[in-house]
């Protein structure tokens, strides 16, 4: 896949206009704590209708072994009950992928560290308990259009587990369940050398992953993306929904967090 025609990046100025007040002759300006200006990028799924509204860029649709499709259909925002605001990915019967780009983490090169988060519930219609590991709720993607994620998270028999480059580690992180939130945070450390790259993952509050030097590198054929917000998985698995929000990227955890 070229990462160009995935990362058609949406509105991410709108963090910044977000961060600091215009101020009037009655108000000062509102200066955001340090924290919340180490804070890069943030879907606004407020008063969107799809994720193109909310930020997002390029949007992608497959099924089976198709054409990656382009410029696809936006995901709805809906109201959701635990979540708020949310977008709604569902996947029919044989498709893969649903995929809508971030307004930033589209150039992860050497040394770079970021902070990412993405909070989701699975719908009661959502296979927990099913054995395929390839079945993707965010990653991070290599450079190269071939290959396996460096860092993908992955829903396999009940548990959240995060893998990278196919099976050069798997890490069960956590006991996952339909109609329940789960906030994911995790860092990483960009790098060439898997010596030199670090990852870290909390869910809910609770560091889950620590210190932990994936052995396969977190680049590969140039730097790195984010793909934001993201189903993706064997196209045996669906049909299944999962709604997400409050992505973010950021420098800090604090950042993603507050």
């Amino acid at each position: 896949m070229d990462r160009r025609s995935f990362l058609a990046l949406g509105a991410a100025s709108a963090v910044g206009t977000a961060l600091i007040g215009t101020g009037t002759a009655a108000a000062q300006p509102r200066i955001a704590p340090p924290s919340a200006r180490n804070l890069l990028w943030a879907a606004d799924l407020s008063t969107a209708d799809d994720s193109y509204g909310a930020g997002f860029g390029n949007v992608q649709i497959q099924y089976g072994d198709g054409d990656i499709e382009n410029d696809g259909p936006g995901m709805p925002v809906v109201d959701h009950p635990k979540l708020g605001r949310a977008l709604r990915i569902s996947l029919e019967e044989n498709q893969t992928r649903w995929e809508a780009a971030p307004g930033a983490g589209d150039d992860c090169g050497e040394g770079t560290e970021l902070f990412f988060r993405v909070d989701f519930v699975l719908d009661p219609d959502f296979p927990v308990d099913q054995d395929n590991p390839f079945c993707i709720v965010n990653q991070i993607h290599q450079g190269s259009d071939s290959g396996s994620p460096p860092i993908e998270f992955d829903i396999v028999n009940g548990t959240l587990s995060v893998r990278g480059d196919s099976d050069a580690y798997a890490e069960e992180l956590t006991q996952v369940a339909v109609d329940t939130v789960y906030s994911l945070v995790y860092r990483v450390r960009f790098s060439t050398d898997p010596a030199k790259s670090l990852l870290e993952v909390w869910v809910n509050g609770e560091q889950v992953l620590a210190g932990f030097a994936p052995p396969c590198a977190t680049m590969n054929g140039g730097n790195s993306y984010w793909k934001g917000a993201t189903m993706y998985c064997s196209a045996s698995i669906p049909p299944l929904t999962v709604f997400q929000n409050a992505h973010r990227i950021g420098t800090t955890y604090e950042s993603v967090t507050a």
